[in-house]
């Protein structure tokens, strides 16, 4: 499957990569805004809730690997 341009076909096929994706740009969103606003970055990632961001993400890695499992269909 050609994903070439095609966002939504891109996370059909890698959905876990999406949301790596995803996140990257929302940790890029709060760096900026910390830019703006003078403040250290360091006093967002502390509020972090990282046990669970980290439990999340194993979470959506099996679930993505299981989906595409499922899913794939070889050419």
């Amino acid at each position: 499957m050609r994903v070439r341009g095609a966002v939504f076909a891109a996370v059909a096929t890698q959905p876990f990569g999406a949301a790596i994706a995803g996140f990257g740009l929302w940790l890029g969103v709060v760096a900026i805004y910390c830019l703006v606003r003078g403040r250290s970055f360091l006093d967002v990632y502390v509020q972090l809730p990282r046990t669970k961001i980290l439990l999340a993400f194993v979470v959506l890695l099996l679930a993505s690997w299981a989906y595409t499992w499922c899913t794939f269909v070889p050419s």
